[in-house]
């Protein structure tokens, strides 16, 4: 039986919070035990964020580039785009919600865990990822170019569609996924798949490797 190291996640618990207008939040501002109920566009670029929530719903946009969140909690997001491009998040939780587009590319994520969420595009593109976990999800498109990936595991989790074109993974346990189409499946090298998942995959890996089946 293979051995899978499982992502070192502990759980995100949170002291009483002061409740925060989000007209009262800016970029690069410095917060933390607050709870943040935005429910339009936001421009929040550098935020740092500690031991908070935020509650992002009706919205067309978030934007927290470069922003830092740590200990923090992302509940019941309803919104078109969340920009997290260049962000780091440590012991964060998004959890439920909607989202269209999450753009989280070169960002470094360390110890996130998704519960629940709906996401239509999910880009890490060139980011570091270690110790991730995906739970009830579903992630229409899931975009790892060139994204080093260590432990992480996805149960009960749809992906429709997976880009691992030059990603880099190592303890990434993929036996809880229902995984659709693959581009770029030699960038799974290092995944553990179950072997119902293997015969799925069996097209694009050949297409990978350059073989041709006939007969």
């Amino acid at each position: 039986m293979v051995r899978v190291a499982a992502p070192r996640i502990p759980r995100l618990t949170l002291p009483p919070l002061q409740a925060l207008a989000d007209h009262r939040v800016a970029r690069d501002d410095v917060l933390d035990g607050v709870q943040i109920r935005a429910g339009g566009d936001v421009d929040w670029r550098g935020l740092r964020l500690h031991g908070s929530e935020l509650v992002l719903v009706g919205m067309g946009s978030a934007d927290l580039r470069a922003a830092r969140l740590r200990e923090t909690r992302i509940a019941g997001a309803e919104l078109g785009r969340l920009r997290l491009a260049g962000a780091e998040l440590r012991r964060v939780e998004l959890q439920g919600g909607r989202v269209g587009d999450v753009d989280a590319a070169e960002g470094r994520w360390e110890a996130v865990r998704l519960d629940g969420a709906r996401i239509g595009f999910l880009s890490l593109r060139g980011a570091t990822v270690v110790d991730l976990e995906l739970t009830g999800c579903q992630v229409d498109t899931l975009d790892l170019t060139g994204a080093q990936v260590t432990r992480a595991r996805l149960h009960d989790t749809r992906l429709g569609e997976v880009v691992a074109t030059h990603a880099q993974l190592t303890d990434v346990d993929l036996r809880g996924a229902r995984l659709g189409r693959v581009e770029g499946a030699a960038g799974l090298a290092g995944a553990v798949v179950a072997p119902a998942q293997l015969l799925d995959l069996a097209q694009e890996l050949a297409a990978a490797l350059g073989l041709l089946v006939d007969g």
